[in-house]
């Protein structure tokens, strides 16, 4: 998304509006479900797909 989508204040607002905890993702966002796929814990997890994206979505 980055740059492409938040050129403006008003799309920073609007992508912050969209989302559900109310404000963009950091990188410290992605790091409980790296440390989760990178570790044992998911070790009988197979073919998944997680969506770390704050809830927002395209349509």
């Amino acid at each position: 998304m980055g740059k492409n989508n938040l050129g403006s204040e008003a799309a920073i607002r609007h992508w912050e509006d969209v989302a559900a905890p109310k404000r963009l993702g950091a990188p410290e966002d992605v790091v409980g479900p790296v440390l989760f796929f990178a570790s044992d814990l998911s070790a009988f997890v197979t073919g998944q797909a997680l969506n770390v994206d704050g809830g927002i979505y395209y349509h």
